[in-house]
């Protein structure tokens, strides 16, 4: 929840800083943000606290289901789905903490190059979208697998289909 606290007083700031929220005016370059750089500053360090604190969130809710799942599903100390969940608890723990360090880091040493200008930023980052990119794809495989884990528990429960699903009334 803190981390959605932290995501929306970003947007505030931006929307305060008439770079979220506003018609975009219009230009003679190709980016009309190029025209104001304190505005392609702030928006750049906005969408960069974001992402960190999306990165956060992602992972405390993959965490979240997966300790549910160890407190529904583990009746037996040593049982193989208590040691998946535990791969799972370690991996998304390291998932989380390298998409961070990535993000924070994307520009090496040059922190300050990734709120500079368009070349400065292809200059010192280099490819800017491969982090967002891995990052979308992992977050859905996690997802999937996460989602995935514990049918085959649900499975061989004695119940009936109907109960198994869950029973409208």
């Amino acid at each position: 929840m803190a981390m959605n606290i932290g995501m929306g007083i970003a947007m505030i700031v931006g929307v305060r800083g008439h770079v979220l929220g506003y018609v975009t005016p219009l230009s003679n370059t190709k980016r009309p943000i190029d025209d104001e750089p304190g505005q392609y500053v702030l928006a750049s360090k906005i969408q960069l606290i974001v992402q960190l604190q999306q990165t956060i969130a992602l992972g405390c809710i993959k965490l979240s289901f997966l300790f549910f799942y160890r407190r529904i599903f583990c009746t037996v100390k040593a049982s193989v789905f208590g040691r998946v969940t535990q791969t799972m608890i370690g991996l998304t723990i390291v998932w989380t903490v390298a998409f961070f360090i990535a993000s924070t880091l994307r520009c090496g040493r040059h922190f300050n190059a990734a709120f500079g200008s368009k070349e400065d930023v292809s200059a010192k980052c280099g490819p800017i979208f491969v982090i967002e990119d891995s990052l979308a794809i992992s977050d859905f495989l996690f997802d999937v697998i996460i989602i995935l884990m514990p049918i085959p528990n649900v499975r061989i429960l004695l119940l009936a289909l109907v109960p198994r699903i869950a029973n409208p009334t």
